[in-house]
């Protein structure tokens, strides 16, 4: 009864002083108190407030007859329980927070949202870490937050997503069912990470699959959403302890939550130690993300100052413990004001230990004081906290009576053992039936002291018992074991099986240790063919990771072992994944270099008419990247006459869509919607939604470029669809995206600015994608449209930096076009023309984005005065487009020619340019080129001495581009009209 007495009062002040709105310091002024004295109230650290302080703070809260009487009466419970002829004992009672003022600052701004989403403290050990997150779960939970709370064990630190899964079975296992309802709305996609959840029907197993990678980001968007779920009004708070040995998955996982605009507040807190941080992991690389979003605010918790010190060690002793004021002193001396070596000194001495004499040559330490501890025990219990240090700090019941069974301990022997180190604090029994260290550092003595052989011996036993229990077996742990006790035969399974699992949980930072491990004991075995196999999984996870070197050396060293082993097919399946590992990295002429002696040697052996099939697919992705389309044609055409013979029309279609595109590079419009049209036909034959809305979204930028927009927008509508009933988010971002960049042609440019705010926000979900430069793009082709230079070139750079460097040449001649228009109104047109000359087609190819770039080339070609070449390039420019029907190409070629004749005194010809220019942009309609346009026409005008009919146009142009918003060409139009008066 002592624990929940002893925080009434504390809960009480904090609620009456909440409900005034009244901060601690107005409480203390009012009441005459100071600020310091209420803190310590609330907190719980004076334990025995007198008459006189309750009654002042009765008054100052102004409480009613109930509410003061139930204030008194708690005051007095724990004033009877503070004076008690039975104290407390020291070990039962929580470290007070002394000296932790700010941190608990820190917590209460991190609660009340006035600070970074993410708190973490860092420090050495013993420095109050775990502490200070206990005091924030009491305050969290005390103000109305679910909270969860995790620690990590260094045995489990490659467990897919470790600690916050274990968070979630918990969580999850202890709702009602009608609650657990209600928390898993919209939380389909965590039956990946849980699949339990379908077991007991509480959810169903999606019935599609995904890229793995997606698959991965919707169950991280359904953990967020299951957290805000059951956040309620206030919010969920996360509690995270020793996350320094957090996986790559933790840290991707805890990223995407913390970077999450989740509907109601999600906070995070935790500890780590800061030395056992490696500075090239996974955890220091996402905390230098969050922290340089703004999203994390780190915490390094100092030693206490002597007097800071001493004031704990007096709340922590007795006062009938007879501690002599010499003594005291000595352990502040030795503590050097760590709080978990006062804690420990404060326990030795409370249970009558006898203290290190003051004039004792060696230092004393927490290391001794907790060898002592320990050898004061009996062996049995020592022998159960070895093998719970080798277990990982953590264990079942179960599970260490079983081990314990081998070396001839009984059931009651243990239990005895557990209730003896319960009883002097060196474990804790948690609430699933399993028990703890009290302090991690217990447990590195307990490792310290066992010598190689028993660890070996150790790890071996808990293994062997793990493999008893019932269920299915736990891969993760049995390879941990197996590893470590140096049986490599029994690791193998495990280390693949866990491997395989945390790929099917997208745990792809888990599944590459695993696999790591698995390749490590297999070259040891000296069993090379599965070693290739495992190499073979190993580079995929490795390139799911973007880690391309360290996958590709994977892949060649398990494509060298198929070489030797003459197997074909899997050469050609080894190459083929090394090749798409170059697609995806953007080195295509070293991955065409690679592939090339596959190609030429592909009938030397037994392979399969699919593998082939996936072979010239992706060397085709490769010669796309390059920019050479007609090659990428020619591949495509082989890799569909493999899809066929294998009669596989899954591949199929996938590899007719991107013969489609290739097409459309091309600038073979009209053939490449037919292909894709067709595809869509087909894909919804097969019913695959994923290739639907993928040929869906291909065949609206046919349609886009041909100035269609109704049409082009219908078609990302329905694919936006399709991927929403999928919960793809890298899909839907796309074409969110998308559906801006229609919205900005058609001239919406709010609804366009509303789009890529949304295609924006889900790549921070998502991460960077190769959609990142298209967005970039598209944001920086509207502000600079709008006028905003500064912001829209910068984007526009990096589109086009992004666009280079993955080798995406659709993207840079579309970024660099931009560029060269900014160039030219600004009057710089040899800039434009170096921007643009390097995009031109390559020998014997047609490219259809060049034919955009044209118009911009001759504009620059006039300012320079090579009025031949602006002559060639805008004839071959309305050439191209009046072929495959490309409209928006052909209205800023007729805009260009109207400069030009204009420049020539060709008035008769720039009235026709200009006639028709606005012929075809009032058609599609087109309100940004009619605009721009009518700018040209009305400088036409007026070189032909003709103000009234320019300054008609002139004004209807700033009209337009005042009614789009527009601020690039505006100023030009106004010091235009100004120069006709």
């Amino acid at each position: 009864m002592g624990a929940p007495q002893s925080t009434a009062f504390a809960a009480l002040l904090r609620r009456f002083r909440r409900e005034t709105g009244m901060t601690q310091a107005e409480l203390a002024e009012i009441a005459g108190l100071s600020t310091e004295a209420v803190s310590a109230l609330e907190r719980g650290i004076n334990r025995t407030p007198r008459r006189e302080t309750v009654d002042l703070l009765s008054e100052a809260l102004n409480l009613d007859e109930h509410n003061r009487v139930q204030f008194e009466q708690a005051a007095r419970r724990r004033v009877s329980l503070a004076s008690s002829s039975t104290p407390e004992p020291a070990s039962e009672r929580p470290a007070a927070l002394v000296g932790r003022a700010q941190e608990l600052s820190l917590i209460e701004r991190l609660l009340s949202g006035h600070s970074a989403p993410v708190l973490l403290f860092s420090g050495e050990p013993g420095v109050g870490k775990t502490r200070l997150l206990r005091e924030a779960t009491v305050h969290a939970v005390d103000s109305g937050w679910t909270v969860l709370s995790g620690s990590l064990l260094q045995a489990s630190a490659h467990d897919p997503y470790a600690p916050l899964i274990g968070m979630l079975e918990h969580d999850i296992a202890t709702r009602a069912p009608k609650d657990l309802k209600v928390a898993l709305q919209g939380c389909g996609w965590l039956v990946r990470l849980l699949p339990e959840l379908a077991e007991n029907e509480a959810l169903q197993l999606p019935t599609w699959s995904l890229a793995p990678e997606q698959e991965r980001r919707l169950m991280f968007a359904a953990i967020a959403r299951y957290l805000s779920n059951i956040g309620g009004s206030t919010g969920v708070l996360l509690v995270l302890d020793d996350i320094q040995w957090a996986g790559s998955d933790a840290c991707d996982l805890l990223t995407a939550l913390a970077r999450n605009p989740a509907p109601t507040r999600l906070r995070i807190i935790g500890g780590y130690r800061a030395f056992e941080l490696p500075p090239d992991g996974p955890l220091a690389a996402a905390l230098a993300d969050l922290e340089h979003e703004g999203l994390l605010h780190q915490w390094i918790l100092d030693s206490l100052t002597s007097d800071e010190s001493a004031a704990l060690l007096r709340e922590l002793l007795p006062d009938d413990t007879g501690v002599s004021a010499s003594v005291q002193s000595h352990v502040l001396q030795q503590c050097s004001g760590i709080p978990f070596y006062l804690v420990s000194w404060a326990q030795a001495l409370a249970s009558g230990t006898q203290p290190i004499g003051e004039g004792d040559a060696l230092p004393w330490d927490v290391m001794q004081s907790i060898r002592r501890r320990i050898a004061s025990q009996p062996e049995s219990a020592v022998s159960v906290m070895q093998v719970l240090a080798v277990a990982g700090g953590k264990a079942t019941l179960r599970l260490l009576r079983d081990v314990m069974h081998v070396a001839g301990h009984g059931e009651d022997d243990v239990i005895a053992a557990l209730e003896a180190s319960t009883r002097a604090r060196l474990l804790d029994e948690a609430e699933d039936d399993s028990y703890e260290f009290a302090h991690e550092v217990i447990r590195e003595v307990v490792m310290r002291d066992l010598s190689a052989a028993r660890r070996n011996t150790l790890h071996r036993r808990i293994a062997e018992a793990l493999e008893q229990e019932p269920g299915e077996p736990p891969a993760e742990m049995l390879a941990f074991h197996y590893l470590r006790a140096d049986e490599p035969v029994k690791a193998v399974a495990y280390l693949e099986s866990a491997g395989d699992r945390a790929v099917a949980m997208r745990a792809f930072g888990a599944a590459e240790q695993s696999y790591a491990d698995l390749v490590t004991a297999l070259d040891r075995l000296g069993r090379p063919r599965e070693a290739a196999l495992a190499r073979e999984k190993w580079g995929g996870v490795l390139r799911a990771l973007s880690r391309y070197d360290l996958s590709l050396a994977a892949l060649e060293r398990a494509y060298d072992v198929y070489r030797d082993d003459k197997d074909a097919e899997a050469q050609m399946r080894l190459v083929t994944q090394i090749g798409q590992v170059h697609a995806d990295r953007g080195t295509a002429r070293e991955g065409m270099q690679r592939l090339a002696p596959a190609l030429a040697n592909e009938g030397a052996g037994e392979v399969t008419p699919q593998t082939l099939a996936a072979l010239h697919d992706v060397y085709a992705q490769l010669l796309h990247v390059a920019g050479q389309y007609h090659d990428q044609m020619t591949e495509t055409e082989r890799a569909a006459a493999y899809a066929r013979d294998a009669d596989d029309a899954l591949l199929l279609c996938q590899i007719q869509m991107r013969r489609g595109n290739a097409q459309r590079m091309l600038g073979h419009l009209r053939e490449a919607s037919q292909t894709l049209e067709d595809v869509i036909h087909t894909a919804e034959t097969v019913g695959d939604p994923r290739i639907i809305s993928q040929a869906l979204e291909n065949v609206s930028v046919v349609y886009l470029l041909q100035g269609e927009f109704e049409r082009s927008t219908r078609y990302v509508e329905r694919a936006l669809l399709l991927v929403e009933q999928l919960a793809d988010p890298l899909a839907t971002e796309l074409l969110v995206l998308r559906r801006g960049l229609n919205a900005y042609a058609s001239g919406n440019w709010q609804q366009a600015r509303q789009d890529y705010t949304q295609a924006y926000a889900i790549s921070q979900q998502v991460g960077t994608s190769w959609v990142s430069a298209y967005i970039a793009l598209g944001s920086g082709q509207l502000r600079l449209a709008e006028g905003d230079i500064a912001s829209g070139s910068a984007l526009l750079e990096e589109a086009a930096t992004l666009a280079e460097r993955e080798g995406d040449l659709q993207a840079l001649r579309w970024a660099q076009a931009e560029l060269a228009e900014r160039d030219l109104l600004m009057g710089e047109p040899a800039a434009a023309r170096a921007r643009l000359t390097p995009l031109l087609d390559s020998p014997g190819q047609e490219a259809a984005l060049v034919t955009y770039l044209m118009p911009y080339l001759a504009w620059a070609s006039l300012e320079l005065g090579d009025a031949d070449v602006a002559d060639d390039y805008l004839r071959e420019c309305l050439k191209r487009a009046t072929k495959e029907h490309i409209r928006l190409a052909e209205v800023e070629a007729l805009r260009v020619r109207v400069i030009q004749a204009t420049q020539q005194s060709d008035f008769d010809g720039a009235e026709q340019a200009l006639e028709d220019g606005l012929r075809v942009s009032r058609e599609l309609p087109y309100l940004y080129a009619e605009a721009k346009l009518l700018y040209s026409g009305g400088l036409c005008a007026h070189a032909q001495g003709d103000d009234a009919r320019a300054g008609e146009r002139l004004r209807t142009s700033q009209q337009l581009l005042t009614s789009l918003g527009e601020g690039l060409y505006l100023p030009h139009v106004r010091k235009a009209l100004a120069s006709l008066t």
